[in-house]
């Protein structure tokens, strides 16, 4: 089960979001701009991450980065998960993610943990909790400035 947050104080984001989605008659510019906005949150972290992560060739230091959760495939069958919101994820990609990754932040049974992911999350997650409306109130502002912009210019 995924922990859930709630956030309160996104007045005024959620107009601004319906007043996209009229002006541009799709959703995709609002869930782009506060995508947008999550992803610059998340730097944060991941940048504390990048900081705390040993490095000898760099590859897992490099593998670190925030995107957007992918749609699940439904077990035993072709389609995938419906998504009803955004999930970012921040951390490493690819090869790193499952291999080296987990042993330097959980250890083996040869290798004691040298966690980087959990004490960045820990020392800047309150930090990302504090900017993300602002950070994302200012992506659907400037998103809304560009489409009302795009309107007028297409009457």
């Amino acid at each position: 089960m995924k922990p859930t947050v709630e956030l309160q104080g996104f007045g005024g984001v959620e107009e601004a979001l319906v007043e996209l989605e009229q002006l541009s008659g799709r959703t995709t510019l609002g869930k782009n701009a506060v995508m947008r906005g999550l992803r610059k949150s998340m730097k944060r972290i991941e940048d504390a991450a990048k900081a705390k992560v040993p490095v000898d060739e760099g590859d897992l230091r490099d593998s670190i980065t925030t995107k957007k959760a992918r749609a699940r495939r439904i077990p035993g069958s072709r389609k995938f998960e419906r998504q009803t919101g955004i999930d970012m994820l921040t951390g490493p990609t690819g090869r790193q993610q499952g291999g080296v990754g987990a042993f330097q932040e959980f250890g083996t049974v040869n290798m004691p943990a040298n966690p980087f992911m959990r004490p960045a999350a820990d020392s800047e997650g309150q930090a990302v909790v504090d900017e993300v409306i602002d950070v994302i109130r200012d992506e659907v502002a400037k998103t809304a400035a560009r489409a009302r912009k795009k309107a007028a210019k297409g009457k």
